[in-house]
């Protein structure tokens, strides 16, 4: 889970090369990093972001939906560099006061989401899989990724606005 990035929004990925080839890294030793877009209402791919717009094949973009199944208004998106939507508005969490919990909206509520179900389907693979992630991770890893992404369920406020079109679903 990665919910930190270079600024608000307006990085180029080609001024931190570092920072993106770490999600390579990462990914060749089969590690999936599932990152939030800004918490602004604009184009990734117009604007830039790092490190939304990362390259890297082991890298997945999250913006934030509501429980309305619609894209926050305050929602980063990117047809080329955000994967998916997940829930992100009013999330009950933890906060380091002394009330412990409060409701929080952002896509730093959203990507946990995604990198929760990341770590479920390792926990469900099945022994194949898993024999076969452990002799080639960084395969392993993308099958996985592809798995999470074809699951996700296609909503209309996605359309356009997302590389699937879609929220997570981990049931699908």
């Amino acid at each position: 889970n990665a919910s930190f990035g270079v600024g608000n929004y307006g990085a180029n990925p080609a001024d931190y090369p570092l920072w993106c080839a770490m999600y390579d890294s990462l990914g060749a030793v089969g590690i999936l990093s599932a990152g939030a877009a800004p918490n602004a209402d604009v184009d990734v791919d117009a604007v830039h972001d790092v490190p939304t717009e990362c390259a890297s094949d082991w890298f997945i973009g999250v913006t934030n939906t509501t429980r309305a199944d619609k894209k926050n208004t305050g929602a980063a998106y990117g047809r080329v560099s955000v994967d998916l939507g997940a829930p992100g508005t009013g999330i009950y969490s933890t906060v380091p006061t002394p009330t412990l919990y409060q409701t929080m909206t952002g896509t730093s509520m959203a990507t946990p989401h995604v990198a929760g179900a990341v770590a479920a389907m390792f926990a469900a693979a099945c022994r194949g899989f898993m024999e076969t992630y452990w002799q080639h991770p960084d395969s392993g890893a993308l099958l996985l990724k592809q798995y999470l992404l074809d699951g996700a369920e296609w909503v209309p406020a996605l359309n356009n606005k997302t590389v699937t079109g879609g929220r997570l679903n981990l049931y699908r």
